[in-house]
C-alpha cells in the first residue's frame, strides 16, 4: 500500500496511483535529445569442453555483428546483423544520418510503438530498442528470409518461368489475403499504414508473408501538422523530381506515402483514412495479377497525378502477358471496387474484402458479367455434384442414352 494512503485527509485511489506512476519524470525540453553511446555487448559466456568436463570462456564481445546492408527508406535504413548471443539473425533499423532530425526520431519512435501494438502473424515484431556507440537510436527486428514482392513481381513481368511457375493466380490470391489479415488487424487498432507498397510485403522462404515498413503509420484522429494552404501537389512534384524512381519511393513531406500507389486524397495532400489503404491495396493486387503498373505509361509527375485522380486501371482480364493466362473475371470486379476513385464507392472495409475472398473461395461468385455468370454455373453445378453424388450419377445415365441417340443421329444424318 502507498505510505499516503494512511496520512488523515488524503484521497488514494487506483486512479490516482496510476497517474502517479505513468506521470512523466522530465521537464520538456525543444532541444533534440543526445543520449552517450553504448556499445552493447553479449552477456552470456562461452561455453568450452576440455578433458569431458564443461567451462566456460569469459569475455564480452559486440552484442549484434553487422554481416549485410538490406536496404533504405524514406528516412531509415536496415541492416542484416548476427546477435552473438543469442545466436540469431535479425535486422537492426536506424536513422539515416542525412535524415537525422526532430521529426524523424518522432517518427521512428511511434514506428516502434505502433508496432508494439500490433502483434500479428503478418506484421514483422520488434524485439529490442537501443543506442549505439555513436548516441544512434535503433530497434531490432525479426529478419525475414526471402524476395520483397516487389523482386517477385519483377521476375515474373521479365517470364522468369519458375517465378510465374511458383506463383500462379490462386497463389498470389492467398498471399493478398494474408495481406490484408495484416491490414484489417491494423485497422481494427485505428491504424493506417499509410504507405502500402510491394516493395514493403516479404515473402519468406516458407511462405510466410509479412507487411514490413510502418514508418509513416498513423492513427486515426492524430492530426499532422500540415498547413492547409500548401499546394500539395507542387510540393510533391518537386520531391519526386523528373527521375521515375521518386514515384515508387516513400515520400514525407505535404504529401506521406509512395506516389505510384496513393490514392487520389492521398496524392492531395487530404487526410488519410482506412479508405486510403483499400485503395493502395488494390494498386498492389492489379499489378500483382497482370504484372503491369497502371500507371506505367506516364512520362511525367503531372501526368502521374492526372492518372491517380482521373483514370481508372485497364481491366486486369484485357491486359494480356506472355507466360499467364487471363485474370479470373470475378477478380477484375474485386480489383475495380477497390480502385474507385470515390472513396464511399470502395470497400468500406478490408475485412469485407476478406469476407469477399472467402466466399469466392466457396464458389459463391455475383454475377457481374457473361464470364461470372459461366463460372457461377460451372461452380454451382460442381458443388451440387459433390453434395449428391448419387443424385448425379443418376442423372447422368439418364441423360446419357439420349445423348448417343443424338450424336448418332447427327452423324446419319449427314
Amino acid at each position: 500500500m502507498n505510505p499516503s494512503s494512511s496520512l488523515p485527509g488524503t484521497l488514494h485511489t487506483k486512479e490516482t496511483e496510476i497517474l502517479h506512476e505513468t506521470s512523466p519524470t522530465g521537464s520538456f525540453n525543444m532541444e533534440f535529445p543526445v543520449v552517450a553511446g553504448a556499445n552493447r555487448q553479449t552477456v552470456l559466456p562461452e561455453i568450452a569442453e576440455q578433458d569431458g568436463k564443461i567451462g566456460w570462456i569469459a569475455g564480452a564481445k559486440s552484442r549484434f555483428l553487422v554481416e549485410d546492408r538490406l536496404g533504405e527508406g524514406g528516412a531509415g535504413e536496415v541492416v542484416l546483423a548476427r546477435d552473438q548471443d543469442i545466436g540469431r539473425r535479425v535486422a537492426v533499423k536506424k536513422i539515416r544520418p542525412d535524415k537525422l532530425s526532430g521529426e524523424a526520431l518522432a517518427r521512428f519512435i511511434r514506428e516502434i510503438r505502433t508496432v508494439g501494438l500490433l502483434e500479428h502473424p503478418n506484421i514483422v515484431p520488434i524485439h529490442d530498442v537501443g543506442v549505439d556507440e555513436d548516441g544512434n537510436y535503433y530497434f531490432i527486428m525479426k529478419y525475414v528470409e526471402g524476395h520483397t514482392l516487389e523482386e517477385i513481381i519483377d521476375r515474373m513481368r521479365e517470364g522468369d518461368p519458375a517465378a510465374l511457375a511458383e506463383f500462379p493466380f490462386e497463389r498470389r490470391v492467398q498471399i493478398f489475403y494474408q495481406l490484408c489479415e495484416a491490414v484489417a488487424f491494423a485497422h481494427q487498432r485505428g491504424i493506417v499504414h499509410r504507405d502500402i507498397k510491394p516493395a514493403n510485403v516479404m515473402i519468406g522462404k516458407y511462405g510466410e508473408v509479412v507487411l514490413m515498413d510502418w514508418g509513416i503509420a498513423k492513427e486515426i484522429g492524430m492530426t499532422s501538422p500540415v498547413d492547409p494552404h500548401a499546394d500539395a501537389r507542387a510540393a510533391l512534384t518537386a520531391a519526386m523530381g523528373p527521375d521515375h524512381a521518386g514515384w515508387f519511393s516513400t515520400q514525407v513531406g505535404t504529401t506521406v506515402g509512395t506516389p505510384a500507389y496513393m490514392a487520389p486524397e492521398q496524392i492531395m495532400g487530404r487526410p488519410t483514412s482506412f479508405s486510403s489503404d483499400i485503395y493502395s491495396l488494390g494498386v498492389l493486387l492489379h499489378e500483382f495479377l497482370t504484372l503491369v503498373h497502371y500507371l506505367d505509361d506516364k512520362t511525367s509527375t503531372e501526368e502521374l497525378i492526372e492518372g491517380i485522380l482521373r483514370e481508372s486501371p485497364v481491366v486486369p482480364t484485357f491486359l494480356s502477358r506472355r507466360g499467364q493466362c487471363p485474370v479470373p473475371a470475378e477478380l477484375n470486379w474485386f480489383v475495380d471496387r477497390c480502385l474507385q476513385k470515390n472513396p464511399k464507392k470502395r470497400y468500406v472495409s478490408v475485412d469485407e474484402m476478406l469476407h469477399r475472398l472467402d466466399l469466392r473461395a466457396q464458389g459463391i461468385i455475383p454475377v457481374q458479367c457473361p464470364m461470372t455468370l459461366v463460372k457461377r454455373v460451372t461452380l454451382a453445378t460442381g458443388r451440387f455434384s459433390e453434395r449428391h453424388p448419387i443424385v448425379t450419377f443418376a442423372l447422368f445415365f439418364s441423360a446419357l442414352p439420349a445423348t448417343l441417340g443424338l450424336a448418332v443421329w447427327s452423324i446419319l444424318s449427314r
